[in-house]
């Protein structure tokens, strides 16, 4: 299993994007795969408000963000964090005191509870906080 952050699913999604075949790139080769690649609620809310303020209006990106929620989209998991997981992530990860956001945060502790499970992403911050 996978986990996806915002910066290579905006990427996938947005052909203006510096990084846009770079995540065609890796995408498909986890897709080839059949890897099951993890997208978390905090991601989905941040894909769709990057989409909202930058007005990009990328209708592809909508499509799969309501294919996704409705279960459509195969080889992708979606995992609602629950109040619980929510906590965990306001409380504890934060003690790390790194420059990262809570998108990244709650990464970090779904790779940690999924047995480390690899996250993919273009930040190098929260690469590096993996280590």
């Amino acid at each position: 299993m996978k986990i996806i952050d915002t910066s290579v699913l905006f990427a996938y999604f947005n052909t203006s994007d510096s990084q846009h075949q770079k995540a065609l790139k890796i995408l498909n080769e986890i897709i080839a795969h059949e890897e099951v690649i993890m997208i978390s609620s905090t991601v989905v809310l941040e894909i769709v408000t990057l989409n909202s303020i930058r007005k990009l209006n990328i209708k592809q990106m909508e499509n799969f963000i309501e294919d996704l929620l409705q279960d459509k989209v195969s080889y992708f998991q979606y995992y609602y964090l629950s109040e619980k997981d929510f906590k965990t992530v306001l409380f504890d990860l934060r003690k790390i005191q790194k420059p990262l956001s809570l998108v990244d945060y709650s990464l970090i502790y779904l790779s940690q509870k999924n047995k480390g499970a690899e996250v993919i992403s273009f930040n190098r911050d929260l690469l590096k906080s993996l280590i």
